[in-house]
């Protein structure tokens, strides 16, 4: 199936909190990477690795391989799961 305009639908994910664990799920749209790139080159991404070893012993593996792929490529703001849930739940206010 073809969105107009947008590209085709290849899958469906569940709900996705992406400003954070005490905002309601927003609607969400994931591209290919060809299409994000050549379609909507602003959008930006973000790359999510798992692994059963330490993050910061991964961090590093991770970054290679990216160079290996375009030695350009920005990376930015590198965290891990922890943080990123730490960061979401810093702002609010608890009340006691």
């Amino acid at each position: 199936m073809r969105i107009d305009g947008w590209g085709a639908i290849v899958g469906m994910v569940g709900d996705v909190r992406q400003f954070g664990l005490d905002r309601p799920p927003a609607p969400e749209i994931y591209f290919p990477l060809a299409q994000n790139f050549v379609q909507r080159p602003h959008t930006g991404m973000s790359l999510v690795v798992s692994a059963m070893i330490p993050p910061e012993l991964m961090a590093g593996s991770v970054l290679v391989a990216i160079r290996k792929v375009n030695p350009n490529q920005a990376v930015l703001k590198i965290k891990t799961m922890w943080r990123v849930i730490a960061d979401s739940l810093s702002n609010l206010s608890l009340y006691l």
